[in-house]
């Protein structure tokens, strides 16, 4: 059987690196916002991307109880 990547690893890790290449490669050349402004806001998306990750973690384990639950009811 196949391992594969779970969606609580790569839909972050894609959002992390996008976030990150962005940054490298916009943000040196924005003079309109202040370094303050572009710290918390790289910060922040940082935030939003592990608090994403904990969802889907949290949403995958949710449905592998629900599985197994169905699989000992068919059992029985």
């Amino acid at each position: 059987m196949k391992k594969y990547l779970k969606r609580s690893i790569i839909i972050p890790l894609i959002l992390f690196l996008y976030t990150t290449i962005t940054a490298i490669w916009f943000l040196p050349h924005n003079n309109d916002m202040k370094t303050s402004e572009k710290v918390f806001m790289i910060a922040f998306s940082y935030l939003i991307i592990a608090a994403l990750h904990f969802v889907l973690k949290r949403r995958e384990k949710r449905r592998e109880n629900t599985l197994a639950q169905m699989k000992g009811n068919k059992k029985e």
